[in-house]
This record gives structure tokens, C-alpha cells and sequence, in this order.
């Protein structure tokens, strides 16, 4: 996925390194859903900070004023509810932003599929070309049991030996 701090801190240097690639990123929608964020993320923030000064102030208020006291726990309790409602959209906006950076992801991953990689395009990606050897490549495994590091027989044996 797109990294979500880099489309914060660097979105148009972003969108332009996509461009080179022949990718257009939607700058405005995207910019358009961060300061939303922001300012849902800000909203939240102080809702929170209010219900929690006035829940100190309840009981202060109980050790006097009963009356006091009940007029607060109702102004915190409207603010639970609207900090409610502000961390759901927050968490709905956040939903839209993951699924905004997700789309483009699996676009970028399947404009990158069809490019058919020859030796000229790996030259030019890579900056080397690829080596051909006078000999047949082996893999890792291959390898291993050729010099002796590796013995998938033997841990075959101990496996189901241990697992019984």
C-alpha cells in the first residue's frame, strides 16, 4: 500500500513520481480526505479533552452543590454522545482513506504486471544486464543438498518423529 505519512508530508512529489510512471494519483480527492481528517481527528481531540475536564469537575461539584453536580454529568454526558458520533465518523473517514490508498495500490500492482521484462527492459531498470552462464542454475535448495549443508530426508525422519 501507499505509505499514508508520505501522501501527507510529500503529496504532490508523490503524485508527480507516479506521474514519470504513467500514473495519475487524484491529488484533489486525496487532499480533500486528509483535511477532513485532520479536522475530525482535531474535533475528537478536544471533545475528549472537555468530557475529561468536566468529569474531574463532577466530583468537586458533588462535595458542594448536588444541583452543580447533576448539571455537569448532563453536559458530559451530551459530550459523550457527540464524542461518540465524532469518533465514528473519524473511523469511517479513515475507512475511506485505507480504501482510497488500497485501490491505488492494486492499480499501481497491475499496471506493473504487464510490463514483460526483456533483456533491454532489465538493462534499463536494473542498470545490468543478465548473466548467462555456461553451466545449468541451480536453486538454493539444489545447492544446499549438493554440498551437504542440507538434508531434507533426515529432517523428514526427525519431524515426524518429534510430531508422534
Amino acid at each position: 500500500m501507499l505509505d499514508s505519512k508520505l501522501l501527507r508530508t510529500e503529496l504532490d512529489e508523490t503524485a508527480a513520481k507516479l506521474a514519470r510512471r504513467g500514473f495519475n494519483l487524484d491529488v484533489k480527492t486525496l487532499r480533500n480526505l486528509e483535511e477532513q481528517r485532520k479536522s475530525l481527528q482535531v474535533k475528537t481531540e478536544e471533545l475528549q479533552a472537555q468530557r475529561n475536564s468536566r468529569s474531574k469537575s463532577i466530583g468537586q461539584a458533588k462535595a458542594g452543590d448536588h444541583a452543580e453536580a447533576e448539571r455537569i454529568m448532563a453536559e458530559v454526558g451530551n459530550l459523550g454522545s457527540e464524542l461518540d458520533e465524532a469518533k465514528t465518523a473519524l473511523v469511517e473517514l479513515q475507512g475511506q482513506l485505507i480504501l482510497s490508498l488500497k485501490c491505488y495500490q492494486t492499480l499501481l500492482m497491475s499496471q506493473y504486471q504487464q510490463v514483460k521484462m526483456s533483456q533491454k527492459t532489465w538493462k534499463f531498470y536494473v542498470g545490468v544486464s543478465q548473466k548467462a552462464y555456461d553451466f545449468e542454475v541451480k536453486d538454493h535448495v539444489d545447492l544446499g543438498e549438493m554440498a551437504g549443508g542440507l538434508d531434507f530426508a533426515s529432517a523428514v525422519k526427525l519431524l515426524a518423529h518429534v510430531s508422534s
